[in-house]
């Protein structure tokens, strides 16, 4: 449920300049300009989602900061029943996000702070949607008005305002999304002020509000959970060593191959998807619009613990199955009996049909 969906070219139209430049300004001024495209209906919304995400592929991320606060100031619970009037505004992060790289930008935001304030508006305003299928406008905005603490120039404005969302916020529960947003980027953009904020030592500081179960499944594996009851550690501690001798009937290897050192896994068990999304990045650094991740490391270097993270597949409950659990552990398992070196050795040929066709065999 991120932003970080526009994999655009950031440099795409800015090239060309020009005639090309003066068209795509001349074209949405005259959208932005327009009452119509106030209107909050799918019509609208789809034509006012893509000219929000043409700000920020064209570059002129600074020319319509004043249509970003406009945006964020409008938005009420009426724009809920439209994907398309969600996507217009969840686009304006996309345009702060990128926005840092184009100097106008950076400039337009320190002469005038307003932006600034309309991001944290908008988030202390709409804590209401933490915890609905909204809640990522309101963490997105926490955590885009954090990204304003790299320019030093702007700590004196953002660091108040950052600690209010803290402090309205937690680490766990409904709120957690907004407060672990918030909280990486204190972490990342202004660590040596991390006392005033409450997040020194965050990865550790998650990993003890987050997982609290450890179980040990045998000298190989462990699991760290953020909840699962006995019978379910139990049962998939079971799984995982019974997959071992269907692994190495299937692959008849010799044992290790050389230099790997990854004998033991660690398993990571968040509670379910929307957790994974919230935690992951932050404690693992890891992109999280997936279904689980494997990181092997370095497996020749020595203290290096792979592991993988994963989660409850919320939507088949009452029945409980971690998703895709054996397929990352075949991975686990793949990278130490059967591919040399680390990932990048291992895809640095055509392999990733054998990695993932395997896994899913």
């Amino acid at each position: 449920a991120g932003y970080y969906v526009q994999y655009h070219n950031p440099h795409a139209v800015g090239a060309y300049g020009g005639t090309l430049r003066t068209a795509i300004r001349s074209g949405l001024d005259a959208f932005f300009a327009s009452p119509r495209s106030r209107d909050v209906t799918d019509a609208n919304g789809e034509t006012l989602a893509e000219a929000v995400t043409l700000i920020d592929s064209a570059e002129e991320n600074a020319r319509y900061i004043h249509v970003l606060r406009r945006l964020l100031a409008d938005y009420d619970a009426s724009w809920n029943a439209s994907w398309w009037m969600l996507n217009a505004v969840n686009n304006v992060y996309t345009v702060t996000f990128r926005g840092h790289q184009v100097p106008e930008f950076v400039t337009a935001v320190r002469a005038d702070p307003g932006l600034v304030d309309s991001l944290y508006r908008f988030a202390s305003d709409h804590l209401a949607l933490l915890g609905t299928g909204q809640s990522y406008l309101t963490s997105n905005a926490g955590r885009e008005l954090g990204r304003f603490l790299q320019h030093s120039a702007l700590r004196a404005e953002v660091r108040p305002l950052v600690s209010g969302l803290l402090d309205a916020s937690s680490i766990t529960g409904a709120t957690a999304p907004l407060w672990v947003g918030v909280a990486e980027m204190t972490d990342y953009y202004d660590k040596a002020n991390c006392s005033s904020y409450g997040t020194c030592d965050l990865r550790t500081r998650l990993a003890r509000a987050v997982l609290p179960v450890t179980h040990v499944c045998g000298p190989a594996i462990t699991i760290r959970a953020q909840q699962m009851t006995s019978g379910e550690l139990s049962a998939s501690c079971t799984g995982l060593r019974e997959q071992d001798a269907h692994f190495h009937e299937a692959v008849k290897d010799d044992g290790p191959v050389a230099g790997d050192r990854n004998d033991t896994i660690e398993v990571v068990v968040f509670d379910s998807s929307t957790d994974y999304q919230t935690y992951a990045g932050a404690m693992y650094g890891i992109d999280t619009n997936n279904g689980g991740m494997y990181l092997e490391g370095d497996p020749a270097a020595a203290g290096n613990q792979a592991r993988f993270i994963a989660y409850e597949a919320e939507w088949l409950r009452p029945d409980f199955q971690i998703w895709n659990l054996n397929h990352e552990y075949t991975h686990y398992l793949d990278g130490r009996f059967d591919m040399y070196g680390d990932f990048a050795a291992n895809v640095a040929t055509p392999t990733v049909w054998w990695i993932e066709g395997f896994a899913e065999y």
